[in-house]
């Protein structure tokens, strides 16, 4: 019998740190991304774009450790056999939930294997602008006459992070994650700047017994 309890706490830690790293972005949230636009805000280096990869490191390893069922290169068939039962176990946890911004392997993908999608990316258009680890008010910030290159580039305004062709979207994440960890009782306390907490809404049945998640936020492009 092989405890995994411990790798379980790893995955876990990711989802505390998805909580902390996600408020301290929406303390960098610019006036600007509060209305329509313009006019727009560009926000680079420094913490906000710091903190944008280290969501996405998080998110990556809370996949790895909690919900990655694909396959693995070099994994033996035993390994293979613990891990989905590990997988198996959180899903047991966790039932009742919807979490598609933490059980999508696209950006850790992405990111795992930048230098290929990079590559591909300039082989497919090699005049193509580069964005990489900027945050911006609206995606209107910038103007391209050419689809861009966009790596760990965020947009306030649609709560949107793009790697290459992928998206995630941080505030929904928080959410997931924060519902993960009460399931688990280790939720994170989120408190806002207003000394106030988004509240959790935890799936319910639908009529065919499909869980429905609910966030506060809409995001996307």
């Amino acid at each position: 019998m092989v405890d995994q309890t411990q790798i379980v706490e790893l995955g876990l830690q990711a989802l505390v740190e998805i909580v902390g790293l996600v408020d301290k972005l929406k303390r960098f949230r610019p006036e600007a991304a509060n209305s329509a636009g313009p006019p727009y805000a560009i926000l680079t280096g420094g913490h906000v774009t710091d903190i944008i990869k280290e969501v996405c490191v998080a998110q990556g390893v809370a996949f790895n450790i909690l919900f990655d069922r694909g396959r693995r290169s070099g994994e033996s068939p035993t390994e293979k056999e613990w891990r989905l039962k590990r997988i198996d176990d959180v899903g047991t946890k966790t039932a009742g939930l919807i979490l598609p911004e933490l059980a999508n392997k696209g950006p850790r993908n992405a990111l795992a294997h930048i230098d290929e999608r990079y590559l591909k990316a300039l082989l497919h258009n090699p005049d193509a602008p580069k964005v990489q680890d900027i945050a911006v008010s609206h995606w209107q910030a910038f103007s391209f006459e050419v689809k861009p290159i966009l790596i760990r580039y965020y947009c306030f305004h649609s709560d949107t992070v793009a790697i290459f062709d992928e998206r995630l979207h941080p505030t929904k994440l928080q959410i997931e994650a924060d519902a993960v960890l009460e399931r688990f009782n280790m939720q994170a306390f989120r408190n806002l700047g207003n000394g106030s907490r988004i509240p959790i809404v935890v799936a319910a049945q639908g009529a065919e017994g499909r869980a429905i998640e609910k966030s506060d936020e809409e995001g996307g492009q």
